[in-house]
């Protein structure tokens, strides 16, 4: 049994590619694919034929020429050239639509009590330029979220947050049509066993255990108010630290405050009082220049209303998975977090995929071509202790070549979860600097596009009269300004016909 393939870039089919390399690979929430795409380059065959940004589709099949089973399609973002002039080789790279997302911000945007899908369709539609159809996201996730902003998150990251919060997962397919669906919930129909199955490698990973989950949101004002008095001195203590503070003396508002260290009496007239921010305290000042502005001791005449830095944190945690694994906390910190229901929804569904161990397997198979990543399918092979099991398919990786094609093997697979490695950890990283780069989702802001093309602009003159009787009055705002003072008015008592020229009459 043969493989045959059908490459096509910018519209044009290429029969002489050397390797053609497609990854197709799904995280825990999403999905993306690239390729590699090697062409003999004879004494600079196509020294000008590609240019960056033209679509390249890819068919395979099997036994059937020529192929006509869809497996990828993307856009070049990279053209290479290597080799002598008896051996030149072009290198073409590039990336799926559903790479393509991570190129595209979300516009500002809030939403309040929204399905996840829902919004996800909204997110695309409204900030994909068309690139990509919808068609295959599920509108009815299930998953109500309270409220959710993004401000310029690029939309495969904002993607990523719905699918985690829905336990959802996404890509785009073959059509350039984006799917969100339920996690591990489609089926590939696929068994692989020994009848298919030319190398196996299974791993058991407990590195990515969490059962202890604290999210830190951001930190939200909220008001307190503490009432008493000094004592002896001129401090008042108050329970935490003061933002805007307004300070009360038997119930008069104190003005002016200051900050202490900063503001001084001598500089700031009227001073009644600094804020000592770190110690927790309202202290009152006096002497020569304040006067005399400390309440009397021992009463409860002094009334400090301000406001407080709170966080929004959640804890969760799974006894079992302690019980079995011992203790493993994750502090997870995200600023995009604004209410207690985001946290919450963060933190439930983060304990649920990660309180047990991953099993992470990579076999090679033959007399088989298409294959979606994120669907499942079932592996029995029992020397691997896998009796039956069905996995998530998580990377699937096509090297077509002469020799692969002819053996019938080119399709390597890993299943179930993804243990993470440098590389999504460096992902991360980005992607934390990314959202503090785009700055809170807050305030109003007005922008002007321009375009640049052709526009028609036409003119014409109208002419018309008008019947004043026998009554004129000469330059009047009711009939008409004369702004010209060198032209003569001829005026005739019979009529409605008023005559303007520039000359005698």
């Amino acid at each position: 049994m043969v493989i045959y393939t059908k490459l096509m870039i910018g519209g044009t089919e290429y029969s002489d590619s050397l390797n053609i390399n497609i990854e197709r690979s799904i995280g825990d929430y999403n999905a993306t694919s690239n390729f590699t795409i090697d062409l003999k380059n004879i004494a600079g065959k196509y020294d000008d034929t590609f240019n960056l940004n033209d679509e390249v589709l890819v068919y395979a099949d099997k036994d059937s020429s020529p192929a006509t089973t869809k497996i990828f399609v993307g856009i070049v973002e990279d053209i290479s050239y290597t080799g002598n002039n008896v051996d030149e080789k072009l290198v073409l790279k590039g990336r799926d639509y559903g790479a393509v997302l991570q190129d595209m911000t979300v516009q500002p945007i809030i939403f309040k009590n929204r399905d996840a899908g829902e919004i996800a369709k909204v997110i695309v539609e409204t900030n994909s330029l068309g690139i990509v159809s919808t068609d295959g996201i599920d509108t009815a996730s299930g998953t109500v979220i309270t409220k959710i902003g993004f401000n310029h998150k690029n939309i495969f990251d904002a993607l990523k947050e719905l699918a985690e919060l829905a336990d959802f997962y996404f890509y785009v397919d073959a059509d350039k049509d984006v799917h969100f669906e339920i996690k591990e919930g489609i089926s590939s129909g696929l068994t692989f066993n020994n009848t298919n199955v030319t190398h196996a490698n299974f791993n058991t990973n407990d590195s990515q255990i969490f059962n202890k989950i604290w999210v830190y949101g951001d930190r939200i004002l909220t008001g307190a108010t503490d009432v008493g008095g000094i004592g002896a001195g001129s401090e008042f203590k108050l329970t935490d630290k003061p933002h805007n503070s307004r300070v009360f003396v038997d119930s008069t508002l104190q003005e002016t405050g200051g900050v202490i260290g900063m503001d001084d009496p001598l500089n700031t007239s009227g001073l009644k009082y600094v804020v000592d921010f770190n110690e927790k305290n309202i202290v009152f000042v006096s002497g020569l220049a304040a006067g005399d502005n400390i309440p009397a001791s021992g009463t409860s005449n002094v009334q400090v209303d301000y406001e407080r830095s709170s966080p929004i944190l959640k804890f969760t945690q799974d006894g079992d998975s302690i019980e079995a694994y011992g203790p493993k906390t994750k502090v997870i910190s995200d600023t995009s977090i604004k209410d207690y229901s985001a946290a919450n929804d963060k933190a439930v569904s983060y304990l649920a995929d990660h309180k047990n161990p991953i099993i992470q397997g990579k076999i090679r198979v033959h007399n088989v071509i298409d294959v979606t990543p994120g669907n499942t399918c079932v592996v029995d092979i029992p020397f691997h202790s896998i009796n039956n099991q069905t996995y998530s398919i998580l990377n699937v990786d096509y090297k077509f070549n002469s020799t692969n094609n002819l053996s019938n093997q080119v399709l390597d697979l890993t299943l179930n979860k993804k243990i993470t490695d440098f590389t999504d950890t460096m992902k991360d990283q980005i992607l934390r600097m990314r959202n503090v780069e785009a700055g809170p989702l807050e305030g109003t802001f007005t922008r002007l596009e321009t375009y640049i093309g052709s526009v028609d602009v036409q003119s014409h003159y109208e002419v018309w009269g008008m019947n004043i009787g026998s009554n004129f009055v000469f330059h009047s705002a009711k009939h008409g300004l004369i702004q010209d003072y060198n032209s003569r008015i001829g005026y005739s008592d019979a009529g409605s016909i008023l005559n303007y020229s520039g000359g005698d009459f």
